[in-house]
């Protein structure tokens, strides 16, 4: 075998160990680490609330849009209509009379006992 893949066998291998024996995993990396994430979370949330207009982001998107769908079927169901999230028009309309004319379609994708849970969570402010 030749000398170059011996040095990158033995640098593997050196490489695997440290991160099998995780002595690389001291208290003040995890800190550092866990501090860098709750300061990124916490600066992403400032910047969203600084250029947030309304319920929408900057650009006319749903503040959390993974819920605006939940959100928006929910006040539905709560209204005492709660076919109106199965069909795309009616789902579409409501997204867009809560978040405004430009939001795009987030539809609805879920079974209809989960209406129960939408309409409980459409009932926060």
């Amino acid at each position: 075998m030749s000398d170059c893949g011996t040095q990158t066998r033995a640098l593997v291998h050196s490489f695997f160990s440290r991160i099998r024996d995780g002595r690389f995993l001291t208290r003040g990396r995890m800190t550092a680490w866990a501090v860098l994430m709750i300061a990124g979370f916490c600066a992403a949330i400032l910047y969203l609330g600084f250029t947030a207009q309304g319920l929408s982001d900057y650009a006319g998107r749903p503040l959390g849009t993974d819920f605006s769908n939940v959100y928006a079927a929910g006040v539905a169901a709560g209204q005492g209509d709660a076919t109106a999230p199965f069909d795309m028009v009616r789902q579409y309309q409501a997204e867009q009379a809560i978040f405004g004319p430009k939001t795009e379609f987030f539809g609805w994708h879920y079974p209809p006992f989960f209406l129960l849970i939408a309409g409980a969570l459409a009932q926060l402010p």
